[in-house]
């Protein structure tokens, strides 16, 4: 008896181990573990339990074996060193043993559950169908490994489980004894529950995901092959919540997505679904639309339903959204084709801002297939040594020559000639590409005005674009701070333009990056002044060395009165605040005049020159081209002057 039991005792701790391997996999479906992690422990869990049940099985024939010893007595020792439920009963169903792991299961205590009818407290009936099969199981083998039967046990408060169950039959047939060894299973089908639900929908606001959304789409192509109708696609995208998650928090991103997804669930038809597929990202699907549908009237209603405020950590939030539509079969055939065509459209839509919506169309898709071609061609760009750095001129109003430089990043492609910066540098922050650009644009304008100064014994400033793309990452200060480091350019002369969107993000995390970049030396210039927000409160607040009047402003002043007045109260403001102001985009003498006339400190543009390779440039600077200041006529003059 002692060696079965601590036969018993030891398969039995294999049972155990099963159920922490159950606990931890519920654990994790409580949090956020991928899903395919969750599918490779639960197929770990299956193997383990295939492996365990063997054991047990074991662990029940050697109980019988017990029990059958010296006139059948039942030896206490052996049932209660069992983790699982072992409940025995007489021919009349009446318990006569229930051991401590029963009564942690079912919630009773040995004393009052004795003598009860087994039916009538924990729900294991004669009479039901589960139990029929386990007596036939065990009367047609008399083995106790017969597979177990899943039923619904009933615990002392009533709580319904779900449990496996063996049987074993003892004695004859005139006065039998039942044995129900009793698996709990309701934690391993919670968490079977838990990752079936995680496999189908968003976690965040239970709406149905990505995998969900393209089964619908596809069951909804097929009915609107066979019934003559339309299915449209509606990609929403909710704008700058990167910007609410920095200044709110998370916890309010998460809650405005939460009220998002209930929106527009309160919205959708019968036969419709909503979806979330990413982060800010939702996708509607509208079936069975007849072709005489008025398809403006349904999309609106998901417009109007963010033109109230969302209520988020006790402040109203008004929320603004793009809207991509894409309808089968006019658009696209395909599941991918539709969604990239919805977002096509979506992002049309962001481009005009504000809440609006925008219907693909042939000429968006041609659109669609350039991009895609130059993004592909600009990703292998820099190895292909396709890209240049140009500089344009920055001449001194108090002395006409040349003091500066500002480097442009130009692209040579050999079937498409130069691409417009206005073309692939929005392109290149788009898919991230820009940081990657901008580093590179900078370490090479480095080392070419490191040249320069080496041969003329003098170094021009070099002003170099940031944009809110490279600010944003997280070694942008120790990035610079190598370059310089690396091609010996001096920091004082290095000038950092940005522009007003920066101070759209964190202004705190905006600042000490500035602060530090002017602290080694570097200078900031604030370019395309005027063209943003809120432009005098952070010439207070930011350490700004330079103002760049946009050549938006500069191209009229002799002509707008309005354009004069405002480039002329920039200079004095900027004088009066001890800033220098470089005027861009000069072009005329008459331009010209204008701002010698308001004492604006630096100019560049066509009237001086153009954007240069490094090799003109050099030839500019030799020929020591200069404006001639001191006579009534301005012009360009060449040589010692």
């Amino acid at each position: 008896m002692r060696q079965g039991t601590v036969l018993c005792s030891g398969v039995l701790l294999l049972i155990g181990l099963l159920v922490g391997w159950v606990a931890v996999l519920s654990y994790m479906l409580s949090t956020s573990f991928p899903v395919t992690l969750q599918l490779g422990i639960l197929l770990a869990l299956i193997v383990l339990s295939f492996i365990t049940a063997r054991y047990t099985r074991a662990s029940l024939a050697k109980l019988k074996a017990d029990l059958l010893h010296g006139t059948q007595a039942l030896d206490s020792s052996v049932i209660n060193v069992s983790p699982d439920a072992i409940v025995v009963v007489d021919e009349n169903l009446k318990i006569i043993a229930f051991n401590p792991a029963a009564e942690k299961l079912f919630g009773f205590e040995n004393g009052e559950i004795l003598g009860c009818s087994v039916a009538d407290t924990i729900g294991i009936n004669h009479n039901d169908q589960s139990f029929q099969q386990l007596l036939d199981q065990y009367q047609a083998t008399n083995h106790l490994d017969a597979n177990p039967i899943e039923q619904s046990l009933v615990t002392k408060t009533g709580e319904t489980l779900t449990a496996s169950t063996r049987l074993a039959v003892l004695g004859d047939e005139s006065s039998p004894k039942y044995i129900f060894h009793i698996q709990d299973n309701s934690v391993l089908t919670e968490a079977e529950s838990k990752l079936h639900y995680a496999t189908f929908n968003d976690e965040l606001t239970g709406l149905p995901n990505r995998h969900v959304a393209e089964q619908h789409i596809t069951e909804g192509i097929k009915e609107a092959q066979r019934n003559n109708r339309i299915l449209v696609v509606i990609k929403i995208g909710v704008d700058r919540l990167k910007h609410i998650n920095e200044s709110l928090g998370h916890q309010a991103g998460d809650t405005l997505l939460k009220q998002i997804a209930q929106r527009l669930k309160e919205n959708i038809r019968r036969g419709d679904q909503v979806s979330r597929l990413n982060g800010d990202q939702f996708v509607v699907t509208l079936v069975d639309i007849d072709k005489e549908t008025n398809l403006d009237y349904l999309i609106r209603k998901y417009v109007e339903s963010f033109s109230l405020p969302f209520y988020i950590k006790d402040q109203l939030l008004h929320v603004s959204v793009s809207i991509g539509v894409a309808c089968y079969p006019e658009d696209e055939l395909t599941v991918d084709g539709l969604l990239r065509n919805a977002e096509s459209a979506m992002f049309q839509a962001k481009k005009k801002g504000g809440i609006d919506y925008r219907y693909y169309s042939k000429e968006m898709r041609e659109k669609s297939k350039e991009r895609l071609y130059l993004e592909n061609e600009l990703r292998r760009a820099i190895s292909k040594h396709e890209l240049e750095v140009y500089y344009q001129p920055q001449v001194d109003l108090s002395t006409g020559k040349i003091i500066g430089v500002e480097a442009l990043v130009r692209w040579f492609h050999p079937k498409l000639g130069m691409v417009s910066p206005v073309q692939f540098i929005p392109l290149a922050e788009e898919i991230g590409l820009i940081s990657e650009i901008g580093e590179w644009v900078m370490k090479r304008a480095c080392m070419d005005m490191t040249l320069m100064c080496k041969e003329r014994n003098d170094a021009l400033s070099l002003s170099i674009n940031l944009s809110a793309y490279q600010f944003a990452e997280p070694n942008l200060v120790e990035s610079i701070a190598s370059i310089l480091h690396d091609t010996g350019f001096p920091p004082e002369k290095l000038e950092l333009e940005i522009t007003e969107s920066l101070f759209m993000e964190d202004l705190a995390i905006t600042a000490e990056i500035l602060t530090i970049l002017s602290n080694q030396g570097i200078r900031i210039s604030m370019d395309d002044f005027g063209t943003g927000y809120s432009s005098l409160s952070y010439l207070k607040q930011f350490p700004i060395n330079t103002i760049k009047v946009d050549r938006s402003f500069v191209k009229d002043i002799t002509s707008d009165k309005d354009n004069a007045s405002i480039v002329k109260a920039t200079i004095q403001m900027a004088h009066s605040l001890s800033l220098d102001i470089v005027a861009e985009g000069v072009e005329t003498e008459d331009q010209l005049r204008f701002l010698l006339n308001q004492k604006c400190d630096k100019i560049q543009g066509f009237y001086f020159s153009k954007p240069l390779e490094f090799k003109d440039l050099a030839k500019l600077l030799e020929e020591n081209r200069q404006i001639e200041l001191n006579s009534d006529k301005l012009c360009l003059i060449t040589g010692s002057g």
